[in-house]
C-alpha cells in the first residue's frame, strides 16, 4: 500500500489551545495569526476552514514551518494492506430497508422531535438526512 506524505505528529497540548482560541475568538482569529506567520502560505491554504488552520498553526509552531515544507508528493510504502468491504444487495431490498426505518422513525417520534429541534437547525450536527427534510416541510 502506498500513501500520501507524512506530516509531523501532532502536539496536543497546542492544538487543545489553538482549539480553544478558536473556540473563544473565533476562526478570524486563527486567521490573523496564520495570516502572521506565513502570508503566502495563508494565501493558498484552505483558510475557512478552522481545523485545517489549528493545524497548520500547530505545524508552523511546533516546527517552524509550514505544511507544504513537509509534503514532498513522492507516495511512500505503508506496512498494510487495505480491505474494502460494503454491502452489495439488490436495490429493491435497500430501498424496502430503507423505507422501513424511515416509517420506524416517524412511528418513534421524529416529528416532534424535528419540530423541538427548529430553532438549532442552523447547526451543523442537524444537517443530517431526515431532519432537514423535515425543517423544510416546517
Amino acid at each position: 500500500m502506498r500513501s500520501l506524505d507524512n506530516l509531523p505528529p501532532a502536539n496536543e497540548k497546542l492544538r487543545t489551545e489553538l482549539t480553544h482560541l478558536w473556540k473563544t475568538e473565533g476562526i478570524a482569529m486563527l486567521q490573523a495569526n496564520m495570516r502572521t506567520l506565513d502570508a503566502s502560505y495563508y494565501a493558498q491554504m484552505e483558510n475557512q476552514n478552522p481545523h485545517r488552520l489549528i493545524r497548520a498553526l500547530e505545524i508552523m509552531l511546533t516546527h517552524g514551518k509550514n505544511p507544504a515544507h513537509f509534503q514532498t508528493g513522492l507516495s511512500q510504502e505503508r506496512p498494510f494492506e487495505i480491505m474494502y468491504v460494503g454491502i452489495d444487495m439488490p436495490r429493491e431490498h435497500l430501498y424496502r430497508r430503507i423505507n422501513l426505518r424511515v416509517e420506524q422513525m416517524m412511528e418513534n417520534g421524529l416529528v416532534d422531535e424535528a419540530r423541538n429541534l427548529f430553532p438549532f437547525k442552523h447547526l451543523k450536527s442537524l444537517q443530517t438526512v431526515g431532519y432537514q427534510e423535515l425543517f423544510r416541510l416546517f
